[in-house]
């Protein structure tokens, strides 16, 4: 009997060894929806999402959902509410449930009382904890000391909990390791899959799982797209996964957005020192911002304006009420300059980068970090390392200061996240408006470093509540729940969305309640 016990063992092992398989490969002009280069980053599809055995694909830009169907066709298909969550959300299968968890910068709830949170703890830990069918789980994950970063995927139907983390090589020039973690459900690690630096187009969710814990990755080459399919990572393994060794290289869309070519312009006015809370909340001014537009503040199309430039109005304006300053290559409004602009019929905002008009009104990303600075002028990304420090490290970033791709983007660092991801503030070609965005370490991988402007006060502030719960009432009212240290904090803000263009604001004042 022992022969064949021996052989029941190989065969168990054989079986359990992981498997790749390359579900689906499309070249970029097969897409619907194309490719965009900007200073910004390189944007086509955006999330995608499993629903039985059918892939479904979003893009940056649009509403639209598509299919991918079995001849590499895409499909534009009704966006049911199923369809909907299942793109772009985290999937959780235990308990025989099929839960979508809308995850908001590591904390991930959904139906039934189902939620979960990942934690980053410095650089050398980071903690899962989630209530599933009433249950309560936490476990704690050690690392060497190079942890950055990290996203829970999804769980699947015997609890098994999938992270991804990403880990420093080295901070500057900033160069990350990728990896998916698999867990039992009590913490115990099962396998560890290397995920091949390999990432020629933003994505803000490139990996998906089924009920039976098979893990699906959409990774975007130079020359197509491709979605592969790994089954058996929840089989233990002492060895890290590696993926067949042509896909082993680097590539990041950090090293192809297009350059700057704005020209700056110097001020010799003495710069007064910026309050790191002011800087911010004139990057809130800037996304809370509401105005009206009429016909001819809107160029759905390219036209050319008076002064022979040729302009276009990014495609998500409305004739009507609007919210958020939009994108203007090369501009460097106030508010009240872009109010006038409108009433004077400018247009609103120009996301044709080929020359500046002087006929629209708005920011980009370095005149919207100018005007949060309070620069007398525009000062171009190319110029401002000769304003500002770069930090050694990025542990070093603070409020009101920037992430900087000098010569081409820059950024409004607002705080960390609890999974250690970095929001800002910017003005970018992402969505072509001023708006808050969360980005993972991967994200600003290559030629970006944290810096500080040379006139920014030293005092910040990384204090902020914890909402822990918000219940609707009748007549539209809101009974919300929360924690927070009121050391030195004389106020919050609360702000909640009536729809897509109307901003509702209470400003809580002084005090804290």
């Amino acid at each position: 009997m022992k022969p064949l016990l021996l052989s029941f063992l190989l065969s168990i092992a054989a079986f359990a060894q992981p498997t790749i398989t390359k579900l689906a490969e499309f070249p970029y002009t097969s897409l619907p929806f194309g490719v965009r280069v900007e200073n910004s980053g390189i944007y086509s599809i955006s999330s995608f999402g499993l629903t039985g055995n059918q892939l479904f694909v979003s893009a940056f830009g649009t509403q639209d959902i598509y299919q991918i169907q079995p001849d590499r066709i895409f499909k534009k298909v009704k966006s049911t509410d199923a369809i909907a969550a299942a793109v772009g959300n985290v999937r959780c299968y235990a308990g025989g449930q099929d839960i979508f968890l809308d995850a908001h910068d590591g904390s991930y709830r959904g139906e039934n009382g189902t939620h979960a949170s990942v934690r980053v703890n410095g650089r050398r830990s980071l903690t899962f904890s989630s209530t599933l069918g009433g249950t309560n789980t936490e476990f704690q994950i050690p690392f060497a000391g190079d942890l950055g970063f990290a996203d829970l995927i999804g769980i699947d139907a015997q609890g098994h909990v999938f992270i991804l983390v990403e880990r420093y090589l080295s901070e500057i020039p900033l160069k990350t390791r990728r990896e998916v973690l698999t867990f039992t459900t009590d913490g115990t690690p099962l396998s560890t899959l290397v995920i091949p630096d390999i990432k020629y187009c933003c994505t803000e969710r490139d990996f998906q799982i089924d009920p039976d814990g098979t893990l699906y990755h959409l990774m975007t080459t130079r020359e197509s797209v491709i979605v592969f399919k790994w089954r058996g990572l929840t089989s233990p393994a002492m060895q890290p996964i590696i993926y067949p060794e042509e896909y082993r290289y680097s590539l990041h869309y950090n090293d192809f957005v297009s350059r700057e070519n704005v020209p700056g312009e110097y001020s010799d006015a003495p710069q007064a020192l910026v309050n790191r809370t002011t800087a911010l909340h004139i990057g809130e001014t800037y996304v809370a911002h509401q105005y009206t537009c009429t016909n001819m503040n809107i160029a759905a199309s390219k036209v050319t304006g008076p002064d022979g430039d040729v302009v276009q109005t990014p495609p998500w304006l409305l004739t009507g009420v609007n919210c958020r300053i939009p994108y203007m290559w090369g501009g460097f409004s106030t508010l009240a300059q872009f109010d006038n602009g409108l009433k004077a019929g400018k247009y609103a905002g120009d996301i044709n980068t080929a020359g500046v008009s002087g006929y629209a009104v708005g920011v980009d990303c370095s005149g919207f970090v100018s005007r949060c600075w309070q620069l007398s002028s525009h000062y171009s990304t190319s110029m401002m390392p000769g304003i500002s420090t770069q930090y050694s490290s990025w542990e070093g970033l603070k409020p009101g200061d920037a992430i900087l791709y000098a010569g081409s983007h820059v950024r409004l660092f607002v705080d960390r996240t609890a999974n250690g991801g970095f929001r800002v503030v910017e003005a970018a070609g992402r969505n072509w408006d001023v708006s808050y965005y969360t980005f993972a370490l991967s994200s600003l991988q290559g030629s970006y470093v944290p810096c500080c402007y040379s006139k920014m006060d030293t005092a910040f502030s990384f204090q902020r509540p914890t909402l822990l719960s918000a219940i609707t009432g009748s007549l539209g009212s809101a009974a919300l729940t929360w924690k927070c240290d009121t050391t030195n904090i004389l106020g919050y803000r609360l702000y909640s969305w009536k729809n897509h263009t109307d901003l509702l604001c209470a400003h809580i004042g002084c005090g804290i309640f």
